[in-house]
């Protein structure tokens, strides 16, 4: 399962640098049961080889709020349920009602696919027990490791360091 969660997180950040697709996490339920809280979602480009450009039915990510100098773009993810001309319609599967309307040029992407639940570790990780658990602790361990054979290597008989090999492959 390690293994796995390594290759998540490779993929992830392949995909976050690539500059095309953003990850984000998911931060409300407004959109369960498609995407839960706690989910990493991808999103690609509006226009992008994969997702063929806008439609109801999609899933979009949009500016929903004014840009702050200093804090992070105020985005949303809600489903795109009309489009009127340069005016789209959005909700949360979740919800009521719909946003209110947004324009075409806010939106910044659409959703491709979710890791489910790899929130979940990163927000475990931002707490003082998962930086306990998630750094802290693996950290001490190969320090330990590494006194362990600091000590064995100490406690050697003289007769077992005679015999180390110098520089150039040749015994002392």
């Amino acid at each position: 399962i390690c293994g796995l969660l390594v290759l998540v997180i490779i993929g992830l950040a392949f995909v976050k640098l690539s500059g095309l697709y953003n990850v984000y996490l998911v931060r409300s339920g407004s959109m369960t049961p498609a995407i839960e809280t706690g989910d990493i979602i991808i999103v690609g480009p509006v226009n992008g080889p994969v997702n063929g450009g806008l439609e109801p039915g999609k899933i979009v990510t949009y500016l929903s709020g004014p840009i702050t100098p200093g804090k992070s773009l105020p985005l949303t993810t809600h489903r795109l349920i009309g489009i009127d001309g340069e005016t789209l319609t959005v909700r949360g599967d979740a919800n009521e009602s719909a946003d209110p309307p947004i324009l075409r040029g806010q939106v910044t992407g659409v959703y491709l696919f979710k890791v489910p639940y790899v929130g979940y570790v990163n927000a475990f990780v931002h707490t003082r027990k998962g930086w306990l658990m998630m750094v802290i602790l693996p950290a001490m361990a190969l320090v330990g490791l590494i006194a362990k054979d600091i000590v064995k290597e100490a406690l050697k008989p003289e007769s077992a360091k005679a015999l180390t090999v110098a520089p150039g492959g040749k015994q002392s």
